[in-house]
Formats: C-alpha cells, sequence, structure tokens
C-alpha cells in the first residue's frame, strides 16, 4: 500500500463509516490517501494516525470504560439493581467492547473499599476472552496459527477474507491453514489480535 496514510478511530462509537471508509470497532486501523488523512485527522477526537495510536490508548481506554460506569450508573437500570450487580454488569459490558482488563480496574477504584473486597472476590466470574469466546480449552499453537493466518488475510476483502463488520471468515482462515477450525477458534484468536 504505497502512498498511503494509517489512520485509526478512537471516537465514542463502537464503529465509524467516514466517507466509505469503515472503521469496525475501536483502535481499527485503516489505510486511506494522503489527502483523506488530512481531513480525517482534523477531526482529533475521532481520528490520529496510528503511529500516535499506542501513546494514547492507555488514556482513552482508561477514559472510555469511565465514562462507561458513568453511563450505567446514570441508566434506568442502574436505578434498580443492587450496586453489586450493576457493576459487574458495566464490566463485562467494557469486556464485551473490547476494552482492556483496565476496564475492570477502573470499575473497582470506584468503590468503598469493603465492596472492592467483594467484587474482586466475584471477579472470577468475570469471562477471560477466551470464555467469552466460547473456548473451553484453548490450544496456544493452534491460536498462534490461526492468528498468523488471519494476519495473511485482506482485511479490505469483505467477500472472502473477512465480514462486512471485519470479523475474519472461518473458511478464509481455513483456506490459509489447510485444514478445518472451528468459529470459536477463529472468535479466541482474532479477540487477542483485533485493532
Amino acid at each position: 500500500m504505497s502512498n498511503t496514510v494509517a489512520i485509526a478511530y478512537i471516537g465514542k462509537k463502537k464503529s465509524k463509516t467516514f466517507r466509505g471508509i469503515f472503521f469496525d470497532s475501536r483502535f481499527s486501523v485503516r489505510h486511506v490517501s494522503p489527502d483523506q488523512a488530512t481531513e480525517m485527522v482534523k477531526y482529533k477526537d475521532v481520528f490520529v494516525e496510528a503511529g500516535k495510536l499506542e501513546d494514547m490508548r492507555e488514556q482513552l481506554e482508561k477514559e472510555f470504560a469511565e465514562e462507561e460506569a458513568r453511563k450505567l450508573a446514570a441508566s434506568k437500570e442502574a436505578s434498580v439493581a443492587e450496586p453489586l450487580e450493576v457493576l459487574r454488569f458495566a464490566i463485562n459490558r467494557c469486556i464485551d467492547a473490547g476494552q482492556s482488563d483496565q476496564a475492570k480496574a477502573v470499575a473497582l477504584e470506584m468503590l468503598a473499599p469493603e465492596q472492592s473486597a467483594l467484587v474482586s472476590e466475584e471477579s472470577a466470574e468475570v469471562p477471560s476472552p477466551d470464555q467469552a469466546a466460547g473456548a473451553e480449552e484453548v490450544d496456544r499453537s493452534e491460536i498462534e496459527e490461526i492468528q498468523k493466518a488471519i494476519l495473511a488475510l485482506d482485511p479490505d476483502n469483505t467477500e472472502s477474507d473477512f465480514t462486512t463488520t471485519g470479523k475474519p471468515r472461518v473458511k478464509a482462515v481455513e483456506r490459509i491453514i489447510g485444514r478445518d477450525v472451528t468459529s470459536d477458534q477463529v472468535d479466541v484468536a482474532w479477540n487477542e489480535i483485533k485493532p
């Protein structure tokens, strides 16, 4: 991809389309023309050059997690639920949205110390990314092989390699690896490396 600029989406929505360019998740990266990049980075709260993303990512994840917890606390659901259930719900939503374990740490910081101990004990019930993807036992070498296959796919090919939401297709991974894999295995591998 010569003469392109890598742009990352850092907005608050789960996905974003900008002038026909689809960003399937927060922190996803697309290669665009220099003119498009110039236009996109004018929206500093939405797009950034991908090279600057790593420096900003931890702070942005913390801000997103704090905002998610605030929204949840203010919602109608929060007014009728038990505080620990609300917190567990917020943590799970952050994890489901692809935010790091830092979401849980932010939520724990918001609790009083005596409640924090209770949630820490209960947090064993919060699913790991492997469990969330439905994998009971993960063979690391298979997952790494699947990850390499995913990285070999063409992210712009939504007909055979990726879905329109940006998820790798099982058949495309199987084509690269040369054997059958499960959708759970692809989900686990993808969740670990997706942008």
